[in-house]
């Protein structure tokens, strides 16, 4: 199942769209995979990442920022969809809280673009 890095209703808002969920959603379609927005959802706004001048910083932006809101099956497969992997900070914020509900999936995150330090 793909899964998009879930946006703030704010910045929802902002934008007018969630570009993660756009990202995601034709992933999934091109190549056949089940596709779910209603898995997880930010639970607080956190600041712009790219505001941010360290990785510790990027870790406690995310730190808690996100919540369950589905049922994750036992041995599901999931892929995380993101736009930019900088520090790896809500990547792995997002897996500590996928397998704190359920630790016997499996997560793959895929980005669109990374950062020098993942090149």
């Amino acid at each position: 199942m793909v899964i998009p890095v879930p946006s703030h209703l704010k910045r929802i808002k902002e934008r007018g769209y969630c570009h993660t969920t756009l990202i995601a959603k034709g992933f999934a379609q091109n190549l056949s995979y089940n596709f779910s927005n209603s898995l997880i959802k930010r639970k607080r706004h956190t600041k712009h990442m790219n505001k941010l001048k360290n990785k510790l910083e990027r870790y406690k932006n995310v730190e808690e920022a996100f919540d369950i809101i589905g049922n994750i099956h036992t041995n599901t497969n999931l892929v995380v969809i993101d736009d930019i992997l900088t520090s790896g900070a809500t990547m792995q914020e997002i897996a500590k809280t996928l397998l704190k509900h359920n630790p016997h999936i499996k997560i793959t995150g895929l980005t669109i673009a990374c950062g020098d330090k993942f090149t």
